[in-house]
């Protein structure tokens, strides 16, 4: 009888998926239409109202570890599906803004930037490599600490000849939410840019990124 209920109530949801979109759910529906299809035989309602309540928002609970999931009560594999289905959103962003010139400002790669780092809990620099006509040639990331990303000078300049680029644009999030740049930053701009200028290569800009916010160290 309980397994009917829920099957009848989760036709109703896709129904109203189908007719009207997501925008016809209210915020936890969403979670709950999300878990119905990683966890097919539970009630998944009290979850997503859990989840909601815990998190504190859906941005939040994708922006959420693993482990953080784990914590809260979900499975390894429902975790691992939620985190898998973020970095992808992630990656279909990347693949709209590789596939023309790249704008450092435009309302796209902002929202790449973001959704890539913008919720690291850690600083993490991303080099972005561009040819001549600014089309991306290739991606160097590395992983900080809480309050630096930097790196020598020379990895920049090592992966900008291996990717034969014209240009790079530096891009590294705060955790803390504020793109103030430090003094730290703007002496690591500087370097950066010098280092590329022996070798011909602009350095197009410097963006520090957090969720909601970013700020460019060069304009």
């Amino acid at each position: 009888m309980l397994a009917r209920q829920r099957s009848g109530h989760r036709d109703r949801l896709k129904e109203r998926f189908l007719k009207g979109g997501i925008e016809v759910f209210q915020s936890y529906e969403k979670l709950e239409f999300l878990l119905c299809m990683l966890r097919p035989r539970r009630d998944v309602k009290p979850i997503a109202k859990s989840l909601l309540e815990h998190f504190n928002s859906i941005s939040a609970v994708f922006d959420a570890t693993v482990q953080e999931l784990e914590e809260f009560g979900l499975t390894r594999r429902v975790a691992v599906n939620i985190v898998f289905l973020r970095q992808l959103l992630t990656s279909c962003q990347y693949e709209r803004v590789a596939e023309r010139p790249f704008l450092e400002n435009s309302d796209a790669a902002i929202r790449y930037l973001q959704a890539k780092l913008g919720s690291c809990k850690k600083e993490t620099l991303m080099v972005l490599y561009l040819d001549s006509g600014r089309k991306i040639t290739g991606v160097w990331e590395h992983a900080g600490t809480v309050n630096s990303a930097s790196v020598a000078p020379r990895e920049v300049v090592e992966h900008a000849l291996l990717y034969h680029a014209a240009g790079v644009i530096l891009v590294h999030n705060h955790p803390s939410g504020n793109c103030r740049p430090s003094e730290r930053d703007i002496e690591f701009t500087k370097a950066i840019y010098n280092a590329l200028d022996l070798f011909g290569i602009t350095l197009v800009d410097h963006l520090i990124v957090a969720k909601d916010s970013y700020r460019s160290l060069m304009k």
